[in-house]
């Protein structure tokens, strides 16, 4: 993830400011603000956001300036507008919530771009969203949570009942039960981003339930340390994000939280990501297929995406 989100936002600013001029490149130097929907010391998605801006300082150059934890509400448009009287003509947004939004300032300053996150529920031609396809990973581990899993109960501590985690939680889903079909899914919303707590307790309620594997969608590792505390050598964690406990504490290493994208698909390696993000619509066809008919004895209903192109296209990423 880290290496991904760096590359983007990198990529994204050297696209922008070949075109961008005013009080920001006045002295040659590119303005670009950040801000985030939580604390940088997260641990998760804005830890990595902020890790990001670090990149663009230290690679390209590029002046930069965050505010954390900003909610989702009007106080996005006042930090925007103080940020452009700053001169800033670059801002990522990086929180959903922030949509509406960012669109309302970026009518009022043409010259500015403002990047939220997608998927876009309104644009404006200085406006854009980003996004990556976590959804392909989550589908993924729910193939090694269907097929761990001995109590046939999995937990899934959610965040906001939005598109994208949504999409995430039905590819996890679908993972699971293209190797285990019997598998009961327990899945509890927050509505939060960060809330350690709340989140740490909505994981041990799913444990408390009788899950033995628990997934998440949070900005925080708090999931992941309910289960090492209160099963520990009993449950498997399976998170497709990059926020384990030691960002909290690098003395705590519990043995049975396991981040599978970095340990068993290798995306700590971006070539081995690129071998991923290339693969065709009918390459992962295959692979569903593949997965459905090496299940146990008994024979599985009809795969969900026969002749469901549809489906297909959605664990491929979200389309217009």
């Amino acid at each position: 993830m880290r290496t991904a989100l760096r590359l983007t936002v990198a990529i994204v600013v050297l696209v922008l400011v070949g075109t961008l001029a005013g009080p920001g490149t006045a002295q040659g130097k590119h303005k670009v603000a950040f801000i985030y929907v939580g604390p940088v010391g997260d641990a998760g998605w804005t830890y990595q956001h902020d890790q990001a801006r670090q990149y663009l300082e230290q690679t390209l150059g590029v002046e930069t300036k965050f505010v954390e934890s900003v909610p989702e509400t009007a106080e996005v448009a006042r930090v925007e507008e103080q940020f452009i009287r700053q001169g800033f003509t670059v801002i990522f947004a990086t929180a959903f919530g922030y949509q509406n939004f960012n669109v309302q300032v970026a009518k009022k300053h043409p010259d500015v771009h403002i990047i939220g996150i997608g998927p876009a529920i309104g644009l404006a031609p200085n406006v854009k969203t980003i996004y990556g396809r976590i959804w392909e990973g989550r589908y993924l581990t729910g193939i090694v949570a269907g097929k761990m899993t001995k109590a046939n109960t999995i937990g899934f501590v959610a965040a906001h009942p939005i598109t994208t985690v949504v999409a995430g939680v039905n590819a996890f889903a679908l993972g699971v039960w293209s190797v285990n079909p019997n598998a009961k899914i327990k899945v509890v919303w927050t509505r939060t981003w960060y809330d350690p707590p709340k989140e740490k307790s909505a994981a041990k309620a799913l444990l408390d339930a009788g899950a033995d594997i628990v997934g998440q969608h949070q900005d925080t590792p708090s999931a992941l340390q309910a289960a090492a505390d209160a099963h520990a050598g009993r449950v498997v964690v399976v998170a497709a994000l990059d926020n384990l406990p030691e960002h909290f504490d690098p003395t705590y290493a519990p043995r049975d939280v396991l981040d599978l994208l970095t340990e068993w698909l290798g995306h700590a390696d971006p070539e081995t990501t690129l071998i991923y993000a290339h693969a065709d619509t009918e390459m992962k066809r295959h692979a569903l297929e593949k997965a459905n008919s090496a299940t146990s004895q008994s024979p599985l209903p009809a795969p969900l995406w026969h002749d469901r192109e549809d489906i297909i296209q959605r664990l491929c990423g979200l389309k217009e």
